[in-house]
């Protein structure tokens, strides 16, 4: 079945490419030629003299004393990610572009082993058709999805894709589509390509302002050792919306009983081991001098919801002592993953046959104390219970200050206690013991 949709997805694809340039060729709307380019990047440097992890002590198997094994950013690395965006008609997109790193001055110019350059390729298509003089959207996106959040981000959030989304739209209501690549090394989640068939409501108003997110989906996403049969799972999430920058959310899936017993024919089947939820509250507010975002949200993965997506195969650093610098496994940690969220889903299947719950607050506030100089704190602290364990916190931070003489650049010092993790298998971080010196310069320019 895997072969044949792939053989369909294709075909979707290509007969959707000829029908929009058609429709785009016979519209008097139609424009061309738009090109829009993008650069991003920067390079981080920490510094210090005591880098010893910290495990919380519920953690019976963590080392004692762990020095924060080598990666870039202890080296000063840098990365830039250059983007092409071109219009070739009205409504069809093309996003190119190329992420370049050299992941350490300490390694020479030109060593192979810290150069990388990673490719990306959106291709998106927008047009409508009209019935009953009802406009119906119809379009395509594919290929790379950054930092996706899909439904409400209780599985798939916090990570970059490859993947397919067709939709079908009329006013407010829309069927989609959507599948998302393999998940077996990319985030260690042993999970083949992810499907969902969704019936989603968007910013539907309900009154003074406050609107309406709403999506009822069917999933399918089998751990890799499933065979072809599909077995559907349920998903539900809604989100209210309020013009203040507030936004409250929640998502609840059910994992079927025949895909549980497909991993192992043991496992727990009553609807709480079976089921995942998360809620949460997410506020964002913006002045001129002061910028504010943050989320706080709970989650809890039922044992058996989680059963069998854990890949501990996959490498994000060499294996051979002998392979200096060695920051560059099978898989890449991209050098500005280090300055995401610490909660993502592969963090909560570590606990295998156990239920897991977590409670998060992340906070981000920038304030422009005088001239082009501004204080930053960042927060993500992270309380973690699982089943049958003693509770423990991971808490990180960063606090700082900076330096933006323009928009689109920014030079910071600050103290954090992020330790970048190239040693699980998923990209995350360490908590240190003490502090350090986070040196970094950010830079965003288009045209």
């Amino acid at each position: 079945m895997n072969k044949q949709f792939r053989k369909l997805t294709l075909l979707v694809i290509l007969c959707a490419t000829w029908i929009v340039n058609l429709h785009a060729l016979d519209s008097t709307e139609a424009t061309s030629g738009k090109l829009h380019f993008d650069v991003e990047g920067g390079y981080l440097y920490q510094a210090g003299s005591d880098f010893t992890v910290k495990f919380p002590d519920a953690i019976a198997d963590g080392p004692r004393g762990f020095r924060l094994s080598d990666n870039p950013i202890l080296h000063a690395a840098g990365w830039l990610d250059l983007d092409l965006s071109y219009q070739f008609v009205k409504g069809v997109n093309l996003r190119a572009g190329l992420l370049g790193e050299h992941r350490g001055m300490s390694y020479g110019v030109y060593n192979s082993k810290s150069i990388v350059a990673v490719p990306h390729i959106t291709l998106s298509i927008d047009t409508a058709v009209t019935i009953l003089r009802e406009r119906i959207g119809l379009g395509m996106i594919a290929g790379n999805f950054d930092d996706i959040r899909l439904h409400e981000g209780l599985r798939f959030y916090n990570m970059d894709v490859q993947g397919l989304r067709l939709y079908a739209q009329w006013q407010h209501y829309i069927l989609s589509l959507n599948r998302i690549g393999d998940l077996l090394s990319g985030e260690g989640l042993d999970i083949n390509d992810a499907i969902t068939l969704d019936f989603e409501v968007e910013a539907l108003e309900l009154w003074s302002g406050l609107t309406l997110d709403l999506d009822l989906g069917l999933v399918w996403d089998p751990n890799r050792r499933n065979d072809d049969s599909l077995r559907l799972n349920t998903v539900y999430s809604v989100g209210l919306n309020h013009p203040a920058g507030l936004r409250l959310y929640g998502e609840l899936a059910i994992r079927s009983q025949s895909e549980v017993q497909a991993v192992s024919a043991g496992a727990a089947l009553d609807f709480a081991s079976r089921s995942a939820f998360v809620g949460g509250l997410h506020f964002n507010a913006e002045s001129d001098a002061l910028r504010i975002d943050a989320r706080a949200e709970y989650r809890r993965y039922g044992r058996s919801f989680n059963l069998g997506y854990k890949n501990q195969r996959v490498r994000y650093r060499s294996t051979d002592p002998d392979d200096y610098p060695g920051t560059i496994g099978d898989q890449l940690y991209p050098l500005s993953h280090y300055l995401r969220p610490f909660s993502k889903w592969a963090a909560y299947t570590e606990y295998q046959s156990a239920n897991v719950a977590t409670a998060l607050l992340q906070a981000d506030l920038r304030y422009v104390v005088f001239g082009d100089v501004f204080f930053d704190a960042k927060a993500d602290i992270n309380l973690i219970m699982v089943e049958d364990n003693d509770s423990f916190v991971y808490p990180f931070y960063d606090i700082g200050i900076g330096w933006q003489p323009v928009n689109g650049f920014e030079l910071k010092l600050s103290r954090t206690n992020r330790g970048m993790n190239l040693d699980r298998h998923y990209p995350t971080l360490y908590q240190l013991e003490h502090s350090s010196l986070l040196v970094s310069a950010r830079w965003k320019l288009g045209m």
